[in-house]
């Protein structure tokens, strides 16, 4: 049996207009959102917020409007699965142009997007300057404000990378205070 993404559609009475996706193959139903909570106050960029169960589930559910966007992964390494490279290589192909990561182990994901970045060049890919950050001294909050104020890609990629997208792997108290620490740094989508 093959997956299938159904069409997004909106939530009744929800102010941030969430799309909602439900993916429906050989496993369970899985339900996945990736949340528009608005724009940027100092890019403008639109930003998202997503909170899948598991980090495999994550690129199959990041699509923002452009061709590129910068990613917050709030992770926990410890429970990484072997997969990371290929994980990595999928955020790649869906245009991650800037990679922060947050949580315990971040600086192996950090490292590894690095490590994938080279293997791909190494193999007669482009070479391309993805940005990759780390923040295990930072409080959550911290990194978000970095995320949206001060992540940009390089200017060979800038053009049509015009999101944001704050992802919480796993965890749903993280994926709360994603969303009320970017607040105060976004306007509101008007839809």
């Amino acid at each position: 049996m093959r997956e299938e993404i159904v069409r997004p559609r909106r939530q009744a009475g929800a102010s941030a207009r969430p799309l909602n996706f439900t993916v429906r193959g050989p496993r369970e139903q899985l339900r996945l959102a990736l949340n528009a909570i608005g724009n940027a106050r100092e890019s403008g960029c639109a930003v998202f917020v997503a909170s899948p169960e598991r980090l495999e589930d994550l690129p199959s559910l990041v699509s923002p409007p452009c061709a590129r966007f910068v990613l917050l992964l709030a992770h926990d390494n410890e429970r990484t699965p072997a997969r990371l490279e290929e994980v990595l290589g999928e955020l790649l192909d869906r245009g991650c142009v800037y990679l922060c990561a947050w949580g315990p182990g971040c600086e192996h994901v950090h490292d590894t997007m690095d490590d994938v970045v080279l293997e791909r060049e190494l193999k007669g890919g482009p070479k391309q300057t993805i940005m990759t950050t780390w923040h295990s001294d930072e409080a959550l909050s911290e990194a978000v404000d970095f995320a949206l104020r001060h992540a940009r890609p390089v200017d060979a990629l800038a053009h049509d990378s015009a999101a944001i997208v704050l992802a919480a792997v796993g965890n749903p108290a993280w994926a709360k205070a994603l969303r009320n620490a970017a607040e105060p740094l976004v306007t509101p989508s008007v839809l």
